[in-house]
């Protein structure tokens, strides 16, 4: 089953068994599909760029957290801990750092990068091969690590 279809299952589960925040969580995530579609000009969305958008709205939760964590909200950052948990069973299991660790190398080489003014061909080829398994972040650590003379690192 495609993913945008298990997203549209358990919509359906969570307005049937009344779990408000499922519920509302998977809604925002659908207006986030539906607003993406809009912007690129698409009929359909595959599941690797499902993946990279519920990537994206995890990351908003993360935000979300740290900036209710520092206001003293603790009610509101548990609210966007349990909806980013929500949203990440929806992924798929993220690379291990070896894993990572490899999968860059692996495109620094066939790509022939050996600057970091090639950051951005190394990571848009890691992001499109890992498949929606790589952290951004964690990946741009790694890449930057590789590119800086640390290759046996």
């Amino acid at each position: 089953m495609a993913l945008a279809n298990k997203i549209d299952e358990d919509l359906k589960t969570a307005m049937k068994t009344r779990n408000t925040l499922a519920l509302a969580t998977l809604r925002m995530l659908k207006a986030a599909v539906n607003y993406y579609l809009i912007e690129k000009k698409k009929e359909t969305i595959d599941d690797t760029e499902l993946f990279q958008l519920i990537q994206k709205q995890v990351k908003q939760r993360i935000d979300s957290m740290e900036g209710f964590k520092k206001g003293g909200r603790a009610d509101l950052a548990e609210k966007e801990s349990k909806e980013k948990a929500i949203l990440e069973a929806y992924l798929p299991s993220p690379l291990t750092d070896s894993e990572l660790r490899s999968l860059v190398q692996s495109v620094i080489q066939s790509l022939g990068v050996t600057s970091k003014n090639d950051l951005g061909k190394v990571m848009k080829e890691v992001l499109v091969r890992s498949g929606g398994r790589a952290d951004g972040r964690r990946a741009n650590q790694t890449a930057l690590s590789l590119l800086s003379g640390n290759l046996e690192a």
